[in-house]
C-alpha cells in the first residue's frame, strides 16, 4: 500500500531549502552560545582525573587527590567523559575541548529540531523560536564539565521515543540497554533519563490498556522491559549501584549516601545556582 500523499508531503518538507536554512541557523546559534572560555574550576579536576585513569589503567574508587580526605570512598560516575576530556586535551588543547562540547550540544539541538518538525509536526517557526529561546538557558550551565553529556543523551532519548523507533521488540530492548550502559559510565544524569523512559512507558501502557487495541500484540510486562533493561544495563559501571545514589546527594542524606564523597549542602557557595539544573532539564 502506498503512503498517504499528505504524509509524504509533510515528510519531504524537512528537505526544503528554507527548512534546511533554519536547521543550520539553530545549530549555529547553539554552537556560538555554547562556546565560551572555561569558567568552572572543576575543569582542571576532571582533566586530572582523566589523566590519572589513563596513566594507571584503573578507575579510582577512593579519593586519590585530597590531602584531607584521601582514601575516602569516591563515586567516579563521570570517568568515561573524564578520560575523553583528557585525551582530547592531549590532541588539541582546551580550544579543541571547547569545540567538541559545543558540537555535542548543537547536535542535541539538531535532534530536538528534527523531533519537532518531522515527528511532532509542529510549525517550524515555533520550533525555531523555542530552541533559540532555550539556548541561553542551556548555555548558562554549559560549563566545560561532564554533565553536558547528559543533555545530548536526553535529546537522543526523546528523539527516539517520539520518532516511533520504539515499536519493534528488539529496538525496545537493545536501544535502552546500549544507551544507559554508555550513559551511566559518562554521568549520573542517566537516572533522570530512566525516569523519562519510565513515564513514557507508563503512558504507553495506559493508552494500550484503555483502547485494548487488537493490532498491538504487546502484553503488560512488555511495557516494563525497556525500563528494566536500561536499569540493569546501567549497573555495568565501576561503582555498581552507588552511581544511582549520587544524583541525590543534594538532599544531604548522610546515611543513604555514605559512598558519595565531597557532599555539600545547597547553601555552600560551590552549589550556587544548583537549583537551576532541573529548570535546564525541563
Amino acid at each position: 500500500m502506498s503512503e498517504n500523499p499528505n504524509t509524504e508531503q509533510r515528510e519531504n518538507r524537512f528537505f526544503k531549502p528554507l527548512t534546511l536554512l533554519l536547521f543550520v541557523s539553530v545549530l549555529v546559534c547553539w554552537f556560538v552560545l555554547m562556546t565560551f572560555p572555561v569558567q568552572s574550576f572543576d575543569y582542571y579536576y576532571h582533566l586530572a582525573t582523566g589523566r590519572w585513569i589513563a596513566e594507571h589503567k584503573a578507575i579510582p574508587t577512593t579519593d586519590v587527590f585530597s590531602t584531607t580526605a584521601g582514601g575516602r570512598p569516591w563515586v567516579t560516575h563521570e570517568w568515561a567523559v573524564q578520560v575523553g576530556m583528557y585525551l582530547k586535551y592531549r590532541m588539541g588543547g582546551v580550544n579543541y575541548l571547547l569545540i567538541m562540547k559545543s558540537l555535542w550540544l548543537a547536535m542535541a539541538a539538531g535532534f530536538l529540531f528534527v523531533l519537532g518538525v518531522r515527528r511532532l509536526k509542529a510549525p517550524i517557526f515555533w520550533v525555531v523560536i523555542l530552541l533559540t529561546a532555550v539556548a541561553p538557558t542551556v548555555a548558562f550551565r554549559a560549563f566545560m564539565r561532564p554533565h553536558v553529556i547528559s543533555y545530548g543523551f536526553l535529546a537522543m532519548l526523546l528523539a527516539v521515543l517520539y520518532g516511533n523507533y520504539f515499536t519493534e521488540k528488539r529496538s525496545r530492548l537493545v536501544f535502552p540497554g546500549v544507551l544507559f550502559l554508555v550513559w551511566a559510565n559518562c554521568h549520573s544524569g542517566f537516572v533522570f533519563g530512566l525516569f523519562v523512559l519510565g513515564v513514557w512507558q507508563l503512558f504507553e501502557f495506559v493508552n494500550w490498556y484503555s483502547t485494548e487495541s487488537k493490532d498491538d500484540p504487546r502484553k503488560p510486562l512488555d511495557f516494563a522491559w525497556p525500563v528494566l533493561v536500561g536499569a540493569v544495563a546501567a549497573l555495568a559501571n565501576p561503582n555498581f549501584y552507588h552511581v544511582y545514589l549520587y544524583p541525590f546527594k543534594f538532599f544531604q542524606n548522610s546515611v543513604l549516601f555514605e559512598a558519595v564523597s565531597e557532599l555539600r549542602p545547597l547553601n555552600y557557595p560551590e552549589f550556587a545556582g544548583a537549583w537551576f539544573i532541573p529548570v535546564v532539564y525541563t
